[in-house]
């Protein structure tokens, strides 16, 4: 398979993906339309663009760094959602079960694992993708 040759669909949902995932990340980084419903849209967005680009990588004929670049920014993109809403889980969970203070009794102000997972690990394997996909896209028609 020609190497600059990346399905239209997967193209579609990449981009897709990636004007959803700034949105969210401006949203998150500005605090705009935080506990609300446009927060929550975007999520739900962001889950479903993230599985449809999944799928379509998966059952696109495409080998190599390209397709590890496009899973990588439809896997980080889908546990971005999940580990925020597992980190609230922990912390209230903490909380039900062990009763209020929990987090400070421990030394912790926070449950810690899935907030870095969701604010350091997920942004920066989504870039890492995003760049990676770009970069393997353009490369070959650019040597032409």
């Amino acid at each position: 398979m020609d190497t600059a040759s990346t399905p239209q669909p997967v193209l579609a949902a990449f981009a897709a993906l990636v004007g959803v995932g700034i949105a969210t990340a401006m949203c998150v980084g500005f605090r705009l339309g935080r506990g609300s419903e446009l927060l929550l849209a975007l999520a739900a967005i962001l889950v479903a663009l993230s599985a449809v680009l999944i799928v379509l990588t998966l059952r696109a004929d495409l080998h190599g760094p390209r397709r590890w670049f496009l899973l990588a920014t439809g896997i980080s993109a889908l546990a971005f959602p999940v580990a925020v809403a597992l980190h609230n889980v922990a912390y209230a969970l903490g909380i039900a079960i062990f009763g209020a203070g929990f987090w400070e009794r421990i030394g912790m102000p926070d449950e810690a694992i899935f907030f870095v997972i969701a604010i350091f690990v997920c942004p920066a394997v989504f870039a890492v993708g995003v760049v990676g996909t770009v970069v393997t896209h353009l490369a070959p028609l650019l040597r032409r």
